[in-house]
């Protein structure tokens, strides 16, 4: 992932532009002052928001995976792929060149169709994967166990999966609560912070 933010949990209600893109003034802004609120309330400040889900010595991800493991399931993924027509395929440019080449537009469709059903292929098998990781987390596995079945980072890749998303962060107990507002304190008193990329 590259990188992101979050809107500022002070704010009730952070406006998005035509575009989907929240305020400035709505945002943790990169390289600022930011704060995140622990549901026990602890708070973790930071002055330098280094814009890749750490604060301090903490991965914001793997934390709201922490405070939700007991919670979760694979409802608080997003849906499950089920149509192929939304992935990859070739390009445009990559039908032009086989044309060119002397490929027949039925050659080329199964082409597209086979690039799409690749990448449709993997985005179920990604999700698949989570499901199971999260199914895994929160019956108890340990932190060894599931660093060598699934990497190193995967505590990270099931806080990035439910929260990244505004539609899956709405479904967590225990949603991102960052700040840049030095006054605010309280989990309960402030709203969820969403994803900003």
């Amino acid at each position: 992932m590259g990188v992101f933010t979050w809107t500022d949990a002070a704010v009730k209600n952070p406006r998005a532009d035509r575009y989907g893109d929240y305020r400035r003034k709505d945002i943790v802004e990169y390289g600022g002052y930011a704060k995140l609120i622990c549901p026990d309330d602890t708070e973790i400040e930071t002055e330098c928001h280094d814009s890749y889900g750490r604060i301090g010595i903490y991965d914001i991800y793997e934390l709201v995976a922490e405070w939700n493991r007991f919670e979760l399931s694979a409802d608080n993924l997003s849906k499950k792929p089920d149509d192929p027509t939304r992935y990859g395929g070739l390009w445009d440019y990559e039908k032009k060149k086989l044309k060119e080449e002397g490929y027949s537009d039925d050659e080329i469709k199964a082409l597209d169709e086979a690039d799409r059903k690749k990448y449709f292929d993997t985005a179920v098998r990604v999700w698949e994967n989570t499901a199971a990781l999260i199914d895994e987390y929160k019956t108890g596995a340990s932190n060894e166990e599931l660093s060598k079945k699934y990497g190193k980072e995967w505590k990270r890749e099931i806080g990035i999966a439910i929260a990244c998303e505004d539609d899956n962060a709405r479904k967590l107990k225990y949603p991102i609560k960052l700040t840049k507002n030095r006054d605010a304190h309280g989990y309960d008193s402030l709203y969820i912070s969403y994803s900003c990329q």
